[in-house]
């Protein structure tokens, strides 16, 4: 799970790196829903991702008191009001949902 979290930040810091001109919402969960279906190949990798991101969707929900089944990215661009504000705030909520260890289950 560490070195999946340490990826998303990574991202956060170095946009273009892994985005090129493509920083948005959109690509950046492209690029993570890839990392996701590539983890599928060790079931122990894929359980500790796919706990990290549902949390990270509750977490998200939570924030924004949303309810609607939405992908974080999808949830945060409606409580946006631009991409660039989406894409930056992706990256906060995702530090804060880190640092206050919700993946690991603790609410």
């Amino acid at each position: 799970m560490q070195a999946t979290i340490q990826l998303v930040l990574k991202i956060g810091r170095r946009p273009p790196l892994y985005l090129g001109a493509w920083q948005d919402i959109s690509h950046l969960e492209a690029l993570l829903t890839g990392y996701v279906l590539r983890a599928y190949e060790d079931p122990r990798a894929r359980e500790d991702v796919e706990a990290l991101f549902q949390g990270f969707g509750r977490f998200v929900a939570e924030q924004y008191q949303d309810t609607r089944s939405l992908s974080p990215g999808e949830m945060i661009c409606r409580h946006t009001s631009s991409d660039e504000e989406a894409f930056q705030t992706y990256f906060a909520l995702f530090q804060e949902y880190v640092e206050q260890g919700r993946q690991k289950g603790r609410s």
